[in-house]
């Protein structure tokens, strides 16, 4: 039907009308649905309009008698409403039974949809005697085509007998019920199709019907098909009028067979269920409204009472409280149909009060005629104990998982311990724990942490003697403790626990390497024992806050040392790095003077084959402190490249032509093959490579005897680029090759120690080399059979292009006269230096030190700044600073023995344009003079007040060893420079030398860059002994300090 379908539901209890309701609209029906609970409503309702369909629930039969041509089903709860509804005198369309489970209502909804797809395909038959009475036939408008068509669709049984029974006509419904055709039945009679019994009945049913002249109330009989299959069918006749007289019997049935076999077959079912419950190992009921009417022998033995006993409760009485309103309204709402849950668990009690956990299965089912709750349920009380016993145990392991990873994941694992105490405590089931640390002395117990006492007991249990207490005794002979039943224990050390209630103690000692550290005690007050699962658990947790306790002391004391290793490390850097600067700064005047000889003087071939061999002796020991620092920072893994794409030929060549003095000298047949195209780009740091080769070379020529070959080849090997340097020197012997590239190694061969050096040529190579990406390898045959050293680089995917060659030189033959600054305390440097910027026409004034600096530069102007960074009043970055803040912004150009990449970096940051390395040579200074005046003068570097990345690199990657050292700082720091303010106003400046000292330490750490250098300044200031300049440091640092833990501060906070 296309349009709502109209509906009529008359039930005493809505629920089920609402249910219905419900269910359609999921469905997406077009049902409108009128409820009523009353007669008397249904009949008003059927008064004011017209229903499509009636759905009443058996009570309510009567109604059928009012609902004139409307199609009706009627709601039986059983076989008894049934056997009440053969007497009526009015038949409903369909009958549905209701199941209790509330599966009836799509039952409902089908018998629904076959009842209007019936009336939507055949109209209602008229009273089939008009199918013989022709006038009445014309009266209705009817054909008799139609009427015979209409008569053989109809699914319903229709069948015409003569007033002896004899079949008149029957159609297609019927004849497929009783598997005869028309023909079959031809001048038969419908007793043929029955029983004697059965034919008796039927006989008196048409005497009557004839007799009365009325409908018979619905009958059932039972008819025997052609096959022989018996069949039930519910019929109700009528008598057939044709002018007045009465001429047939109009039957009309329904095929009601599959419900009397349900019917059987349920009555078979109740007598199988009694047969089984009695004999199954399971606990089995039927409840009817709240009381069991049948109860199996396993039940009553697993509850203690005999089934007469149980027969006479309420079935409410056996269940215990927690669980009884939910399962009493699960057992209303199964009995009214209603959908609830089948499967399910509860605890019973027992007929002496015990609990028993019960898991039940339930379902709904007829019994004595009446719809009733069927039970079954298994005791499980045993597996439940089990299973919670294997849930402890996991929540047990998964604890200390817990507690293992948060102890291992942080650098103090005693904070952690509270938490995971408590963790523990609740696990178990227990308000109070203790616990101890030994103290220093190793002979009394100090409670570190607790939980469940009062502030007033904690007091009273804070320090115990060894020996004197349960825990202070598991602590003395270093053993587990635990005492069950402690309220009847007569041990003196019970008498105080006695008094707190306590009922159950363990205590396990606290053990590591180093012996006792302290106690775990677990007091329990509601029971009294702990089980084993228990006892282990607290045991395996002490062991880990043991183990955890040791390792941050470990921790600590290993920092301690790492702290005093890295401070051994810089001091060893410093003095390392000093030594080169005093080292170098007397070659500086070497060198610039045997360049000004050589250019100025007329010397003889000898002479000046003698000046150049001490020039490159020089050299030689410039680059030996090269090689010591280069060691060093290679072994701190501080050697930084500056990588760009290079032609490697290049580079190897610009190595060749600082050697060729040597191989001159040396007479060597030198060889170099760069095979078929010479250009091979590598990205690479051309400097250290240059670095790498001269070493390799260096190496080849000391060792080949006068009149030997050097060969130098290079060539490509796929993505890679091979330089082999070749000579037919001395050669290394097979036991010495694996230490060639080792550190200070220079093998034991005989006669080698002539040759000199430090052995750190071929070390530092291996390094830079393997920094590029590359591999360095020595081979020889032995002893006077040469050697080769192989170097593998990668290949860069891209060319690059050459650098502009310098115009220093130029720029310096074009630049005016400059008035420059020379700030240099080493006075035979200063003179040379002088000399050779005056031999290009520049006026230049010497100071030696920081203070006649600025005086000079108070006095008059100048176009550069050369200036030494060792100064003996203070630095050349201290100098350059206060010319900036003067509004002095010269050129500057560094000059200085310091000459590492960090330095270099440093001068950049404090803002000079150039940085030259001592000993420098004349070419080197005109080159660097001529960059600073042509180059935009630098700002100083923005360095950070604190670099926490670099910072955390300094404390092992841990960033809580850094907020400890942040926190240490702000706190130490301000001590400190308050000490110092004081002992300046004492003139006590060794003492300032001594704070700024510990200062510089912690902020080293910390990467504060200007707090360093501020405290650095500071220290040397003090030592001069200079009180106003020790001042000045001190009001400079105090600026830093402050800066730096404001920074530390914002670091700090919590995110």
């Amino acid at each position: 039907m296309d349009y709502p379908v109209t509906i009529l539901y008359v039930e005493k209890d809505q629920d089920g009308a609402n249910a219905f309701v419900c269910l359609a609209r999921d469905r997406g029906l077009m049902y409108e649905v009128t409820s009523v609970d009353t007669l008397s409503k249904a009949r008003t309702e059927l008064v004011t309009r017209r229903f499509d369909i009636a759905v009443a629930d058996g009570d309510f039969s009567e109604l059928l008698g009012y609902l004139h041509d409307t199609p009706s089903i009627l709601l039986i709860r059983d076989q008894q409403d049934m056997s009440k509804l053969r007497t009526l005198k009015h038949r409903a369309d369909d009958y549905v039974p209701k199941d209790g489970q509330g599966r009836y209502l799509a039952v409902l909804l089908l018998s629904i949809r076959a009842i209007l797809d019936r009336r939507a395909t055949e109209p209602r038959l008229p009273d089939i005697g008009f199918l013989h009475d022709a006038d009445a036939t014309d009266e209705a408008g009817w054909t008799s085509e139609l009427c015979r068509a209409l008569f053989d669709r109809a699914k319903d049984c229709i069948f015409l007998l003569d007033l002896n029974g004899r079949f008149i006509d029957a159609n297609r419904s019927t004849l497929d019920l009783i598997g005869y055709t028309r023909e079959d039945i031809a001048d038969a009679d419908i007793f043929m199709l029955m029983s004697p019994d059965q034919a008796a009945f039927a006989r008196q049913r048409i005497q009557q019907t004839v007799r009365e002249g009325c409908t018979s109330d619905p009958a059932e009989f039972r008819l025997i098909r052609k096959d022989g299959e018996a069949v039930c069918l519910e019929t109700k006749s009528s008598l057939v009028l044709h002018k007045g007289k009465p001429v047939a019997i109009q039957g009309i049935g329904r095929d009601i067979t599959g419900r009397r076999r349900m019917e059987e077959a349920l009555k078979e079912s109740e007598e199988k269920f009694r047969g089984l419950a009695e004999n199954m190992r399971a606990a089995a009921g039927v409840v009817q409204g709240m009381r069991f009417v049948y109860v199996n022998r396993y039940m009553a033995e697993m509850l203690g009472y005999s089934v007469e006993e149980i027969l006479s409760l309420d079935f409410p009485a056996l269940i215990h409280p927690d669980d009884r309103e939910w399962m009493v309204d699960r057992a209303r709402r199964r009995q009214l149909g209603e959908p609830v849950p089948g499967n399910y668990e509860f605890t019973a009690l027992t007929k002496n009060g015990d609990s028993r956990r019960v898991d039940f299965s339930v379902g709904s089912m007829v019994y004595r005629g009446k719809p009733a709750i069927v039970g079954t349920g298994i005791d499980i009380t045993e597996r439940k104990k089990s299973e919670e016993r294997l849930r402890s145990y996991a929540a047990g392991l998964k604890l200390l998982a817990d507690s293992a990873t948060r102890l291992l994941s942080t650098e103090r694992p005693g904070d952690s311990l509270g938490g995971i105490f408590d963790a523990v405590a609740a696990h178990i089931g227990v308000r109070i724990y203790l616990n101890y640390f030994v103290e220093k002395e190793g002979k009394t117990l100090r409670l570190q942490r607790h939980r469940g006492l009062a502030p007033e007991i904690a007091r009273q249990m804070e320090l115990v003697e060894f020996g004197r207490t349960f825990c202070s005794t598991a602590a003395q002979e270093r053993r587990p403790l635990v005492v069950n039943n402690l309220q009847q224990s007569v041990d003196p050390k019970a008498a105080f626990l006695k008094t707190l209630g306590i009922k159950a103690y363990a205590c396990h000692p606290l053990l590591g390497h180093g012996g006792i550290m302290g106690t775990l005690s677990f007091c329990a007050d509601d029971r009294d024992s702990f089980n084993d699962d228990e006892v282990d658990l607290m045991r395996i947790i002490s062991h880990q806050a043991a183990m955890a306790l040791e390792h941050q002391q470990l921790t600590l004391e290993l920092g301690r040392r790492a702290a005093e290793l890295s401070e051994a490390n810089a001091a060893k850097d410093h003095f390392i790095a000093v030594l080169s600067h005093e080292l170098r700064t007397p070659l500086t005047p070497v060198v610039m003077g045997l360049s000004l000889i050589q250019d100025k003087l007329e010397l003889d071939p000898d002479m000046r084959e003698m000046f150049e061999k001490v020039r490159l002796n020089v050299e030689m020991e410039a680059r030996l402190i090269d090689d010591l620092l280069d060691v060093t920072r290679i072994a701190r893994g501080k050697i930084e490249l500056k990588r760009s794409v290079t032609e490697l030929s290049k580079i190897v060549l610009m190595a060749i032509e600082v050697c060729n003095p040597d191989i001159e000298a040396h007479g060597l047949h030198f060889t170099v093959d760069f095979g078929p195209s010479p250009s091979y780009w590598v990205d690479a740091d051309a400097s250290r490579l240059q670095q790498v080769f001269w070493n390799v070379l260096k190496n080849a020529i000391k060792f080949t005897p006068h009149g030997g070959s050097v060969t130098v080849s290079c060539r490509p090997e796929g993505r890679q680029a091979v330089v082999e340097v070749s000579d037919t020197g001395i050669g290394i012997e097979p036991e010495s090759l694996p230490r060639v590239f080792s550190a200070f190694e220079q093998t034991n061969q005989s006669g080698l120690c002539r040759f000199g050096g430090l052995g750190l040529g071929l070390a530092i190579s291996k390094a830079l080399v393997e920094l590029h990406g590359g591999r360095i390898e020595a081979r020889s045959e032995g002893k006077d059979k040469g050697a080769t050293f192989r170097i593998t680089l990668p290949l860069s995917a891209t060319a690059g292009r050459p650098e502009a060659p310098k115009a220093a030189a130029a720029e310096l033959q074009r630049m005016p006269a400059l008035r420059v600054l020379l700030v240099e305390d080493h006075g035979v440097t200063a003179q040379m230096i002088r000399m050779i910027l005056s031999e290009k026409g520049h006026t230049v004034t010497t100071a030696g030190d920081v203070s006649s600096a600025l005086n000079l530069a108070g006095q008059r102007d100048f176009d550069l700044v050369l200036s030494d960074l060792g100064l003996p009043d203070g630095s050349g970055y201290d100098l350059l600073r206060e010319l900036r803040n003067r509004g002095h912004g010269y050129p500057s150009i560094a000059l200085s023995g310091y000459g590492q990449e960090e330095d270099i970096r440093k001068s950049a940051e404090a803002g000079f344009t150039c940085h030259l390395t001592k000993p420098a040579s004349r070419d080197a200074i005109y080159d660097a003079v001529a960059a600073a005046v042509t180059s935009p003068v630098p700002q100083p570097a923005q360095i950070p007040v604190f670099n926490a990345d670099e910072a955390r690199k300094l404390c092992f990657g841990k960033s809580e060893m850094v907020h400890e050292m942040a926190s240490f700082f702000m706190t130490d720091s301000l001590e400190l420079v308050s000490g110092m303010n004081d002992a300046l106003e004492k003139g006590d400046l060794e003492a300032i030398g001594k704070a700024a000292h510990r200062l510089k330490n912690s902020t080293v750490y910390l990467a504060a860059r200007p707090s360093t250098d501020a405290a650095i300044r500071l220290e040397k200031a003090a030592k001069t002994g200079d009180r106003i300049a020790t001042g000045k440091a001190l009001r400079e640092l105090e600026h830093e300090v402050s800066r730096l833990t404001n920074a530390l501060k914002t670091y700090c906070r919590p995110a």
